[in-house]
């Protein structure tokens, strides 16, 4: 059998058709396809075998302290709770820094050790002497050398 239709009538029927198939697909699109505000995990970042073990240190000596020494503190914040003190010229061992309190307009405080003692000291009154330079905490390791 062989229907026939209007020419009108079929050409409404064709666009109501585009038209569903066209909803359907943006709706299917958008339910499989991730949002670009999740969050997705990727896991840990890889490893490089070199640095397995410890985290990679630098050294840095107190300078520019006029002789006072700097205050090693508990947390990146000058309100902390001293720890200790580093005269001036003393290494520090650094790990990483990360933001905190600006000191002359400085706000990285790096976080390493003194002699055992742990604790933060303001970038401020650091600079490299041997290693690489520190990278910011939960970063990886810095490769300007």
């Amino acid at each position: 059998m062989f229907v026939s239709l209007r020419a009108g009538l079929f050409v409404r029927v064709l666009v109501v058709v585009a038209v569903v198939a066209g909803v359907l697909a943006v709706l299917l699109s958008t339910a499989v396809a991730p949002r670009a505000t999740e969050e997705r995990d990727f896991g840990p970042p890889p490893i490089n075998s070199k640095l397995a073990g410890a985290p990679p240190t630098s050294q840095y000596r107190v300078e520019g302290t006029g002789g006072a020494g700097l205050n090693l503190r508990a947390c990146p914040d000058l309100g902390c709770v001293r720890v200790g003190k580093l005269g001036e010229g003393k290494p520090f061992t650094v790990e990483c820094w990360q933001k905190g309190t600006a000191v002359s307009g400085d706000v990285r405080w790096f976080s390493g050790d003194a002699a055992g003692t742990k604790g933060f000291a303001s970038g401020h009154f650091l600079r490299r002497h041997s290693g690489t330079h520190a990278a910011e905490c939960g970063m990886p390791e810095a490769v300007l050398g």
